[in-house]
């Protein structure tokens, strides 16, 4: 055997040579690897962020919903409650369902309440307050507003505190009247003759 040979037998054998057949092979160790040290501190830090409370989102307010509104309903935008005007106020002007004012024959209306006020006493004369002179001005207005001037016989009538309240209610009583108004006046003051010829000789004046 040539020595080459005896090399290629070596190498494609046991790894032994021929005359290396009974040494016992020696075990070769690989050096040990020592795992790589883990740093804690980066884990620490991830624990604390992850634990750490979450700043919330600022919710916005639900609008308040009215329940008792019926379905599809818009509910309006609150608003301020606006001033509630007195009924005198809205007698130059009352609005009909077409938008347009509501209108009165004023000169029939004028003579209506000239009839009510005739059904109207004095406490102490037995004669209406019209034809006893007591009515200084009756005004109408086309929307059925009425506004009188009225006095007393004299300054310290017992009614004269309530007595102009009478007046108002007999008179918003007429169904085309949408309010009225009596103002107590003492100038001019009242005379005898504020009345008529008439109401005299019924009193017996003449």
């Amino acid at each position: 055997m040539s020595p080459l040979s005896g090399w290629i037998d070596r190498f494609r054998g046991n790894g032994r040579s021929a005359g290396d057949a009974g040494a016992e092979p020696v075990p070769v160790e690989a050096a040990p690897v020592d795992p790589a040290p883990v740093d804690p501190v980066p884990t620490q830090a991830r624990q604390r962020a992850e634990e750490a409370p979450q700043d919330e989102a600022p919710q916005e307010e639900a609008p308040t919903v009215d329940s008792t509104a019926a379905p599809g309903t818009r509910q309006p935008a609150t608003e301020e409650t606006p001033a509630v005007p007195s009924p005198f106020e809205l007698l130059d002007e009352q609005p009909t369902a077409s938008g347009s004012a509501a209108t009165v024959d004023v000169a029939a209306l004028h003579e209506t309440v000239i009839a009510t006020l005739r059904e109207i006493y004095d406490p102490e004369i037995p004669v209406n307050i019209y034809d006893l002179g007591l009515i200084y001005r009756v005004d109408v207005s086309e929307q059925g507003a009425v506004d009188i001037d009225m006095t007393l016989t004299t300054p310290g009538c017992p009614v004269a505190a309530t007595f102009p309240g009478t007046v108002e209610s007999m008179v918003e009583n007429i169904p085309e009247v949408v309010g009225a108004h009596v103002e107590l006046v003492w100038d001019p003051p009242w005379t005898m003759d504020r009345m008529p010829e008439e109401v005299k000789l019924e009193l017996g004046l003449l």
